[in-house]
């Protein structure tokens, strides 16, 4: 860089007081980018003069503005501004972008950096985002997050994937010590044997090795450098137990903080722009204690036990696979769990375009379709084979046939029925029965019941998502139910990390969204957990 006139500092000063009113009222970093005026920039030395440019210098500013917190490469930045009608919203003249296009060239928005913008108004564009970076990580407000960075595709060759893939889970360990342990609260005293980063690894290195809290701590302190940062398991187990879920949900109320921000940041690099589908799960965590342990539910034997504590998880999946945790909530009986579906569907309804719910046959009765339809959304219902479906699959031409205003009810009270759509579709391969069927609130044509086969075995992927959240979980025999909160929220969270930090090297490497994930969850587990106490990473 030239030497910077005086003023530029105060150049970036009267952008800044605009930035940080945006960010303390929790906008994205696109939005911020908006909002700038850097009309005062025109007095500094650039090479306009000399460069046939086509856009005025606020577009580019802030163009450039955002390229730099999101930390993109050129061909992101156009892909971005080319969606949503962003490039006209950032300031760029629609009568001067070319016929066919929603934004400028890719060129164009290079060449304005380099050969456009002077190297005074470069700084301010540098300085100005790294000021917006530090209030926003403060505020918690992670619009530059770097975890969610891209590298540009044009870099990017197959000797490449390997360094990509490791770069961006470091970067996602760096960025999750940064800001989750940060709201990771444990009622640490003050001068307190162990840091919390101290006990949060310990739980790390468990989910890794798929331990007891006491063993884990053991093998733990075998492999890191100071044995003084190495928590027992006990220790571990008592700071979790001081939080009083049971009363006042304080686990919950934690995590569900924590899970908006992943959330924010994933919204934040349109990770699921456009309309999905949700899906929404029963998980079963297996107890084989005392059944008059709080917050234990009867369930169907398996391995050993008819008791669990029971989570409905609701889960976004888009287009390509993507599958995002959204919601959790941790239930006893079917009125939680209607009301539980309610509220996740609500909060889901708020954060994405919903096309369709999808369930699975254990929601196949009349009371969850009733608390659908009280949502407003549209909903899709795995349901059971029976007669009358064996007599639509026999009497179909092609293995499609739908039935519209069928009458639900129920056979013992509350008495109460609803009028869905029911429909057969023939089954997918590699199972031992022919067909399946659903019911739905919606009106369906024969080629959008195809659809709706399809987007069901897209949610078959969220079957998958429910074992890996398991590599991600310490095992235990507690019976504190803050415990149990604390490690199966912490483990959901990491799983949604996992899940960015994959679509981010999938995205950077060209690697195919139907394949195999490129970074393992214990892939992720390893260099996370290595962090302790500064640690190298092989």
């Amino acid at each position: 860089m030239s030497s910077l006139q005086p003023h530029v500092s105060d150049a970036v000063d009267a952008l800044y007081e605009q930035a940080i009113e945006q960010v303390e009222r929790g906008h994205n970093a696109f939005t911020v980018a908006c909002t700038l005026t850097p009309e005062n920039l025109h007095e500094f030395d650039d090479a306009r003069a000399g460069w046939h440019h086509q856009y005025g210098l606020g577009s580019h500013f802030r163009a450039m503005v955002l390229r730099e917190l999101w930390d993109y490469g050129w061909q992101d930045l156009h892909r971005t501004l080319s969606k949503h009608d962003r490039a006209r919203t950032i300031g760029y003249d629609p009568e001067k972008i070319p016929e066919g296009k929603d934004a400028p060239h890719r060129t164009t928005l290079s060449r304005a950096w380099n050969n456009y913008l002077g190297d005074d108004v470069k700084q301010v564009v540098e300085d100005l985002c790294g000021h917006i970076r530090d209030f926003a990580r403060e505020t918690g407000n992670l619009l530059g997050s770097q975890t969610l960075s891209v590298e540009d595709k044009e870099d990017v060759s197959p000797r490449t994937e390997y360094r990509v893939k490791r770069r961006t889970a470091h970067e996602a360990a760096d960025q999750f010590r940064e800001v989750f342990y940060d709201k990771i609260d444990l009622g640490l005293p003050e001068g307190a044997a162990y840091t919390k980063e101290d006990l949060l690894d310990l739980f790390l290195h468990m989910a890794f090795s798929n331990d007891f809290a006491n063993n884990g701590a053991k093998t733990w302190r075998e492999e890191v450098d100071d044995e003084s940062t190495a928590p027992s398991g006990e220790t571990l187990r008592n700071y979790i137990r001081i939080f009083d879920e049971l009363d006042d949900g304080k686990v919950s109320e934690m995590f569900d903080a924590l899970s908006d921000i992943l959330w924010k940041m994933a919204d934040r690099r349109g990770y699921l722009d456009g309309f999905v589908d949700v899906a929404i799960d029963g998980h079963n965590w297996l107890y084989y204690g005392d059944s008059e342990t709080p917050r234990i539910s009867s369930v169907n034997p398996d391995r050993g036990t008819n008791k669990a504590y029971q989570f409905l998880t609701l889960s976004v999946v888009g287009d390509e696979g993507e599958k995002f945790t959204l919601a959790v909530r941790q239930v006893t009986s079917k009125q939680e769990k209607l009301e539980a579906v309610k509220a996740m569907v609500k909060i889901a309804d708020e954060r994405v375009f919903i096309r369709d719910a999808i369930l699975d046959r254990g929601f196949a009765e009349v009371l969850f379709a009733q608390a659908l339809l009280e949502t407003g959304v549209n909903f899709v219902i795995r349901a059971r084979r029976n007669s009358k479906t064996k007599s639509m699959w026999m009497e179909s031409k092609d293995g499609v046939n739908v039935e519209h205003g069928v009458t639900m009810s129920r056979s013992r009270p509350p008495y109460e029925s609803v009028t869905i759509t029911r429909l057969v579709l023939p089954a997918r391969e590699r199972v031992d029965y022919e067909y399946i069927t659903f019911i739905t609130n919606r009106e369906l044509t024969r080629r959008q019941a195809r659809r709706i086969g399809k987007s069901y075995e897209r949610r078959w992927g969220i079957e998958t998502s429910y074992r890996v959240t398991q590599d991600f979980l310490p095992r235990t025999a507690s019976t504190d139910f803050a415990l149990r909160q604390f490690y199966y929220r912490l483990s959901v969270l990491l799983y949604n990390i996992w899940v960015l930090v994959n679509a981010v090297v999938e995205k950077s490497i060209d690697h195919p969204s139907d394949a195999s994930p490129p970074v393992t969850a214990k892939y992720l587990l390893v260099v996370l957990r290595n962090k302790h106490g500064d640690q190298s990473v092989t």
